[in-house]
This record gives structure tokens, C-alpha cells and sequence, in this order.
């Protein structure tokens, strides 16, 4: 989308960031937590992205504004909620008609078993098959803001 975009991470559990943080070197120093190390690399990513978009279109200054949102799913329905919700918000703002018009999701690549990021057969089976999850995605009903 052209003013905002959306992602579902699903992060490795404290310990194995603390031995992956470890096997490359890097420590907790100077940072209060491991939240604040997570933290401060979505930011160098960000920072990277910015710095790539800026060349590539001959611009400067910030690229995101301030300050990122984010969100623990801490529950079965609010993750399914995020699914739907993330894929249907390019038809919500009227960038596109339907689902299968927008090719920047992971909704086509789900549907045709070939997303070469998301674990298609996971993601699948939580909505209990395909057809299922074509059909939450299509009911209206099931797209409600996730930041409310």
C-alpha cells in the first residue's frame, strides 16, 4: 500500500534469541532487555529499507513516520483476526477490488501453496483447511480493525 504496510512476525521464544543474540557475538550490554535488542533490530531494518528506497527513488529524509505500531497476539481469535485483517486492508482502502488483485500479501501464495516465507500448511490448518480460509476471508464480518 502506498502510505502504510502491514506484518505478522512470529518471534522465537527468549531463550533461543539470547543463544542466537550470543552466537553472533552480541549482548544484552547497553540495552535494558531483550525487548530493547529485538527492537533495535526492527529499527536498523527499517533504517536499511529506508536507505535502499532513498536511493533507488533519488530522495532523502525519513521514509516512516513515528512511532511504530505493534501488537502482541495473545490470543487464538486475535491471531486469526490479524490474518484476515492484513489481508483484506488493501480492499478495505480501495487499492484493489479483491484479495486476488493484490500481489504484495501473502493471501495468493497461501491460496496456491506456494508463499516461499509463510508455512502455508500451518497457517492452512489453523483455519481448518483452504476452503475455510478463503471463506473467512471473503466474509465481511471478520474484518475489524486490530488496533482498536
Amino acid at each position: 500500500m502506498k502510505n502504510h504496510f502491514h506484518l505478522m512476525v512470529r518471534m522465537k521464544g527468549e531463550p533461543e534469541l539470547i543463544d542466537l543474540f550470543a552466537s553472533m557475538g552480541k549482548d544484552l550490554t547497553g540495552f535494558q532487555n531483550l525487548s530493547g535488542l529485538v527492537s533495535h533490530q526492527y529499527s536498523r531494518l527499517f533504517n536499511a529499507y529506508a536507505k535502499s528506497f532513498n536511493l533507488k527513488y533519488d530522495r532523502i529524509g525519513g521514509l516512516f513516520n513515528r512511532p511504530v505500531k505493534r501488537k502482541q497476539i495473545t490470543s487464538d481469535a486475535y491471531f486469526t483476526q490479524c490474518i484476515v485483517y492484513i489481508h483484506r486492508n488493501p480492499v478495505h482502502h480501495g487499492f484493489v477490488d479483491s484479495l486476488e488483485d493484490w500481489d504484495q500479501s501473502s493471501y495468493l501464495g497461501i491460496v496456491n501453496d506456494n508463499d516461499p516465507i509463510v508455512p502455508v500448511a500451518e497457517v492452512l490448518s489453523w483455519f481448518g483447511g483452504k476452503d475455510k480460509f478463503i471463506e473467512s476471508h471473503k466474509s465481511p464480518g471478520r474484518f475489524k480493525s486490530v488496533f482498536d
